[in-house]
């Protein structure tokens, strides 16, 4: 036997193997019926009677014993659970997987989940052997309390600590999920309530079956194994009995550097993260269906219609073109020196991954002739399926992306009218204030020209004034010497 974390199976087969050595076969404890099972199928069915673990034979393993063993006595609508663990990785093989340990110890995966069952649900379990589940299927006992309660006991040899979770709604109402009734370690601290354990006898009675477990797997190990640290998760029936459910964690003395785990329940993954906050409403928690796109569990209420044609343009805007598709082919035999024909699984395979995941899914023998015929089919593309919302929200992206470039595509064309209508008017502006421009050099050239003028005119009028005086002085002076000259004469 090896360190274990999670829901530890050779727990069960420890409490029911039995020794020569071992004095006291019989035990203070109760265990349910619990069954152990890997890849689907039954390994074996542990019950208490008179005080021992025993094990049921593998003729009496029949699903009509199993439905009256887990259905006998069931006064509520929960009547077992299944207990699942998926570690990430083995860290105990060898030195180096435990000093990766010791490097990533935040970051390890082996939580455990539970999943409880009505009779419905538990039927539906137990008779469905195609899904390959590995885990514990346990009856449901009931509490001392009216409403669930577990003890989780976190052992060492010189420690115990025992904290209490009573669940907040009673079991008998029938309003409320199962999740939201039987939840205690396994889920939020919203859907229960913690409380220490004060009876004395309760904490002594633990601390001895604790003893008797830890000491009788060191015996039959032949102290191989001596267990150093534990936890437990019990309860107290109504009949006053101590239960042992199961155990999360078993560690011996070499394996004291690494650090207990005993917060390892998580929720299921078919469980929503939600607490009803309006007890006339109740709301339903498990989700019993399954998306076709991408398998995730979901409820009725979470699936929106899509069309075939939304489906199709998704898977076209993701994926290559079929011309360049076609070209690359083409290439492709161009450099191989052969052709599709020659090879035709090649081109089949190819051919069919332009078929969206989700038609192949509805139709499997679809070929890709059928499809692009499907396609040009109006009736065809207007029918639709339900999808959860995260695909609902994909598919419907490509149509928002869609709508946002033509809507960019828009705003440029107006943006680009805009600053063509700008430019225009600027050119015109720039073309009227250059002819402006002209047009007052013009000016201001004649202006200049005239102002020119006017200040020539009085310069003229004296030249002329003068060229007149000085004719005149000329004419007199040519008078005077005629007149002289007449004179003299006579």
């Amino acid at each position: 036997m090896r360190i274990q974390e999670g829901a530890i199976e050779t727990f069960y087969y420890y409490l029911w193997l039995q020794n020569d050595s071992i004095i006291q076969n019989k035990v203070e404890f109760h265990l349910p019926d619990t069954l152990i099972y890997r890849l689907g199928v039954i390994q074996a069915w542990y019950f208490t009677h008179n005080n021992q673990i025993l094990v049921k034979k593998l003729e009496n393993r029949t699903l009509s014993n199993i439905e009256i063993a887990f259905l006998k006595d069931c006064e509520n609508d929960v009547c077992a659970y299944f207990i699942s663990c998926k570690p990430k990785r083995d860290f105990y093989h060898t030195q180096e997987s435990r000093g990766e340990f010791l490097q990533d110890q935040l970051n390890i995966d082996c939580r455990t989940s539970i999943l409880y069952l009505n009779q419905e649900q538990f039927k539906q379990f137990i008779h469905n052997s195609d899904i390959h589940r590995n885990g514990i299927l346990q009856k449901f006992t009931k509490p001392v309390l009216p409403k669930e309660n577990v003890i989780q006991a976190i052992w060492s040899q010189n420690i115990l600590l025992l904290s209490q979770r009573v669940n907040n709604i009673e079991l008998t109402s029938s309003k409320f999920d199962i999740y939201e009734k039987c939840s205690t370690f396994n889920s939020s601290e919203s859907y229960s309530k913690a409380y220490p354990v004060k009876s004395k006898v309760i904490t002594n009675q633990i601390q001895r079956i604790i003893n008797y477990i830890s000491t009788k797997i060191g015996i039959l190990t032949y102290e191989k194994f001596r267990v150093n640290r534990a936890v437990f998760y019990c309860k107290v029936d109504y009949l006053q009995r101590i239960n042992i459910l199961y155990c999360t964690s078993l560690r011996s003395n070499d394996e004291c550097p690494y650090p207990i785990q005993f917060g390892q329940l998580l929720r299921p993954e078919n469980v929503k993260n939600t607490i009803t906050t309006n007890k006339q409403k109740p709301i339903k928690l498990i989700m019993d269906i399954q998306c076709l796109s991408c398998q995730q569990f979901c409820q009725t209420e979470d699936l929106y219609p899509i069309k075939y044609q939304r489906l199709i343009t998704s898977e076209e805007h993701n994926r290559m073109d079929i011309k360049s598709y076609s070209t690359q082919v083409k290439r492709a035999d161009h450099y191989n020196h052969q052709k599709t024909e020659d090879n035709p699984e090649n081109y089949i395979a190819n051919t069919t991954k332009l078929i969206p995941d989700i038609i192949k899914k509805l139709f499997p023998s679809l070929s890709y002739s059928e499809f692009a015929k499907m396609k040009e089919n109006s009736a065809f593309l207007n029918k639709e399926i339900l999808v959860c919302l995260n695909c609902y929200l994909k598919f419907t992206q490509i149509k928002l992306k869609f709508t946002q470039t033509s809507r960019r595509l828009k705003i440029k064309q107006k943006n680009r009218s805009i600053t063509d209508i700008i430019r225009q008017a600027s050119c015109e502006i720039s073309q009227r204030l250059t002819e402006r421009d002209h047009r007052g050099n013009k000016e201001q050239q004649k202006m200049s020209f005239c102002l020119t003028q006017r200040s020539s005119l009085p310069k003229t009028a004296e030249f002329t004034t003068m060229k007149s005086s000085r004719t005149s002085s000329i004419m007199k002076n040519n008078i005077t010497l005629r007149s002289t000259a007449r004179k003299s004469s006579v």
